[in-house]
């Protein structure tokens, strides 16, 4: 609340010195302790990709409406992230034939180092029980949203590119906290990530 209200003082008298709220909101971001409730939010990662994949086969084999692709839309972005926790910003702006490339049995997703923000280049291969689920996502979902020929944004909705990456994250929050009955963003998705394994969160 504090840092907010910084945010909209600063906003509204810019040629003021704020430096006082700025030292304040430092302090209390340096004395605040770790929300409680962090741990038992999270979950081993293969349980929360199970249960995305879990989604998607309770989804129709058939046509599906727009509700619908949705739903399935939400569900593979998140057993994505269960399997490959990236960084959200990089996440929802994955552009086919930019990040993502099609492999002899499978797909690459390649992030420039000038995108990432350690610098670093990250390149890996879609988790093989995805590959069924990423390929109907690409040729019978993604084409129901409007404008899915016209662009190479690899998350599409309801009023064509999500907007930006808040729209992953409530997505994903939303989908976590219906499954699980508590949310788990993805930055937590990380979290979870980091406790099966720290290497995986080198980028």
């Amino acid at each position: 609340m504090l840092v907010g209200l910084k945010v909209m003082m600063q906003a509204m008298a810019p040629d003021r010195n704020w430096r006082w709220l700025q030292e304040a909101c430092n302090r209390v971001q340096i004395n605040a302790k770790p929300s409680r409730d962090k741990r038992a939010r999270m979950r081993p990662t293969a349980e929360i990709f199970a249960a995305a994949v879990a989604e998607l086969e309770h989804l129709p084999s058939g046509s599906l409406s727009l509700k619908q692709a949705l739903t399935y839309r939400d569900a593979l972005m998140l057993a994505l992230l269960a399997a490959r926790p990236l960084r959200v910003k990089n996440f929802s702006a994955l552009e086919l034939g930019r990040h993502l490339f099609a492999l002899d049995d499978g797909w690459l997703i390649a992030i420039p180092a000038e995108e990432t923000k350690t610098h670093q280049p990250l390149s890996f291969e879609l988790p093989e029980p995805l590959l069924p689920w990423f390929a109907r996502y690409l040729s019978e979902v993604r084409v129901l949203f409007p404008h899915a020929a016209e662009s190479s944004r690899l998350w599409l909705g309801k009023e064509s590119v999500m907007r930006d990456s808040h729209a992953v994250y409530r997505r994903i929050t939303k989908l976590t906290r219906r499954l699980f009955g508590t949310p788990i963003n993805p930055h937590l998705l990380r979290g979870c990530a980091a406790a099966r394994s720290p290497a995986v969160l080198d980028h």
